[in-house]
């Protein structure tokens, strides 16, 4: 169950934050209150319930999760997207309520456009590695090799959607094109480099499932 952050500035909201405020895990994360029916459905962690005997369950499995959150190097983020995946898994639901809501502390250090960029390339550079979650939770069919076709057209997907934002960056420099350009490029290097750990993402998931 996740909840409404609100979003307290330690100077001036930038002009740009209320169109990609969701990235700060503020304001709401479905359109209604209640189940979210998405195939994918995820919360972001600030400030969201998870069932914890549900997680303990797969960790005493011996299963080994494949993202990490933030650290000195990066702002990798996707632990709390994979632990919604996992409990979807079991057939256990998402469901977010407006009326939880928490205050959200954004120091003027978070709410620059060079870190929003950072922000973006970590949550993008996650792609390929939550691939295997997205392909099992989205198909009936998990055998190994209509896994290595659908990574096939996503790495290719993501190479054009590069060249393209490569394209509008050269033209214009304006915010959105240099967002479209960093997710672009951050997703195409998560297909291309993490083929092989999300392949074994994909076998572990396929075993805790038996």
């Amino acid at each position: 169950m996740g909840g409404k952050g609100i979003a307290i500035f330690e100077i001036a909201k930038p002009n740009w934050f209320d169109k990609y405020c969701s990235s700060y895990a503020v304001e709401k994360q479905n359109d209604t209150n209640g189940k979210i029916k998405k195939y994918n459905a995820a919360l972001y962690g600030d400030g969201t319930f998870f069932n914890v005997s549900a997680l303990k369950r797969i960790y005493a499995s011996g299963f080994n999760t494949v993202m990490i959150g933030p650290n000195k190097k990066s702002l990798t983020r996707g632990e709390d997207t994979e632990w919604c995946y996992l409990l979807l898994l079991q057939n256990l639901e998402m469901w977010y309520s407006g009326n939880l809501q928490f205050k959200h502390y954004l120091n003027k250090e978070r709410i620059t456009w060079a870190y929003y960029l950072e922000l973006k390339k970590g949550i993008a550079n996650g792609a390929a590695l939550l691939f295997s979650y997205h392909y099992i939770l989205q198909n009936n069919n998990i055998s190994s090799v209509f896994y290595f076709v659908k990574y096939l057209k996503q790495t290719l997907l993501h190479t054009l959607l590069y060249i393209k934002y490569f394209g509008y960056k050269v033209i214009s420099n304006a915010n959105e094109k240099q967002l479209a350009f960093v997710i672009a490029q951050s997703k195409m290097k998560s297909f291309y480099y993490n083929f092989f750990a999300s392949y074994q993402s994909f076998k572990r998931i396929k075993k805790l499932l038996k």
